[in-house]
């Protein structure tokens, strides 16, 4: 009953933030609609009453039970009160408005709670577009994969033209996106190696999707002439050429439950292509991915549990923004931490110990660095010496 009563706030609130709320034009930074900023006041007030009524419910010996551990669900040791002038600017891609958007939105609720009307959300047409914004210093803090961000560390393609690479650094991470390839039934396609000579969408360029699988074919020395027919469509335009029986394969990069793949599961006669233990071997070594295990059940079609491989989505953010924005950043995702996870499943699952560690390409941002030092959270950070 409690969890059923959790779910119906969040959803309200949800209701409430994007069904409402009035876009961000891309490039074109706003505050959160005024008119939402009682009923968001009240919805987070609701929750923190909520978070804390749990909080004295829970003995010592259920603690050690939860998700996080008692130093991890535990304010932070020491608060520092910061007085911050600057408006923090958080960017994304609009086009993938179903996972960062919301993400974004819960992290300014809570910033804009500890300092009114101090964060706001900057769209843009493509996740490039809002990696530019973040090293030309538009936005302070992006939301992004992995991937892109190890793009532009390594100053690939479109990130090779100058050396603002150099100052990126990481925040947090967050939610896995996970890959999955698909396959028609009828095409007795069930395996990585069996992709040669298939027909396969590989998505757009510069797309997340097609970042993973230009990866995964460098990795398995896949190139485009073992495949009888590549594509280039969206997730929409892919379900429909798989069902439409035009390509034989598609790709997608998505959270592990999500739309896409419960349309296409439900639209057409499909499984789900399976990586080898060799193959997933082949990821671990990179920080950009990590192992993912799809429950059977999870969608139609899929009876048995399937491992495959993801990549993190991240909080980035450049060596220009000042050490007391990250932290302030930090600071208040920690404090708010059990009450975000009400509203966000993007925190929902994750431990402090994968927050700081997965997904880490790059080196800490100094704020972050300042906030693990002043409460206790060194020992859970990998490597942490090297770092300062």
């Amino acid at each position: 009953m409690k969890k059923d009563i959790q779910l119906i706030v969040v959803f309200t609130l949800y209701i409430c933030l994007f069904q409402n709320a009035k876009l961000v034009i891309a490039e074109e930074a706003i505050p959160l609609p005024p008119e939402l900023l009682m009923k968001q006041e009240q919805s987070v007030a609701k929750i923190l009453k909520k978070s804390e009524d749990v909080k004295q419910d829970i003995t010592p010996e259920t603690k050690v039970e939860q998700n996080i551990a008692p130093q991890q669900s535990s304010i932070p040791k020491k608060t520092i009160n910061r007085s911050i002038d600057k408006k923090i600017n958080i960017g994304v891609n609009k086009n993938e408005g179903d996972i960062y958007l919301p993400l974004a939105s819960t992290i300014c609720i809570f910033i804009n709670d500890a300092k009114s009307d101090g964060c706001r959300i900057k769209q843009y047409d493509t996740s490039v577009q809002a990696a530019q914004a973040l090293l030309d210093g538009d936005v302070d803090l992006l939301i992004t994969n992995a991937l892109l961000g190890k793009n532009i560390v390594d100053s690939k393609e479109p990130f090779n033209k100058n050396m603002q690479n150099k100052k990126l650094r990481f925040v947090l991470s967050s939610f896995d996106e996970t890959l999955f390839i698909v396959a028609r039934k009828d095409t007795q396609i069930k395996k990585i190696d069996d992709l040669k000579h298939s027909s396969i969408n590989l998505s757009k360029d510069n797309s997340k999707t097609r970042m993973f699988m230009n990866n995964l074919m460098q990795i398995k020395n896949f190139n485009l002439s073992d495949f009888t027919k590549t594509t280039e469509l969206d997730i929409d335009e892919s379900i429909d050429a798989i069902c439409n029986g035009n390509i034989q394969v598609i790709s997608v990069v998505a959270e592990k439950f999500n739309k896409y793949l419960k349309k296409v599961t439900r639209s057409c006669d499909v499984n789900i292509v399976r990586f080898s233990q060799d193959e997933i071997d082949l990821f671990k070594s990179d920080p950009q991915y990590v192992k993912e295990m799809l429950e059977g059940g999870l969608y139609v079609g899929m009876p048995t549990d399937i491992e495959t491989v993801a990549t993190k989505s991240l909080l980035l953010t450049t060596s220009d923004v000042p050490s007391d924005v990250i932290y302030l950043v930090v600071e208040t995702i920690f404090k708010h931490l059990q009450a975000i996870q009400h509203l966000d499943y993007a925190f929902a699952d994750i431990t402090t110990t994968e927050m700081f560690n997965q997904g880490r390409i790059i080196q800490f941002h100094d704020g972050v660095i300042d906030f693990i030092k002043n409460n206790g959270y060194a020992s859970v950070v990998q490597n942490f010496s090297s770092n300062n």
